[in-house]
C-alpha cells in the first residue's frame, strides 16, 4: 500500500490545538488496511473530521491510497 497526503491531513487540529498526527493516521490505516483503497480514504477523512470537531481547518485533506493485491 503507497498513502500519499498533503500536510492538512495530519496538521488538523482540534479545539484544543491538537494535531492529528502521525500516530492517529497509522491507527486508522493499520486497522482498515484490509479494505479497498476508496474505503480507507473515507475511513481516514471520517476520522479526521470527527478529531477536528467544530474547530475550523484552513488546509486542504488530500490523499491518495494505491494498493496491490
Amino acid at each position: 500500500m503507497l498513502l500519499l497526503l498533503t500536510d492538512g491531513i495530519l496538521e488538523a487540529m482540534d479545539p484544543e490545538h491538537e494535531k492529528f498526527g502521525h500516530d492517529r493516521l497509522r491507527d486508522v490505516v493499520t486497522r482498515e488496511r484490509d479494505r479497498p483503497a476508496r474505503e480507507i480514504i473515507e475511513c481516514v477523512h471520517s476520522a479526521v473530521l470527527e478529531f477536528c470537531g467544530e474547530a475550523a481547518q484552513r488546509d486542504d485533506l488530500t490523499m491518495v491510497v494505491v494498493k496491490v493485491d
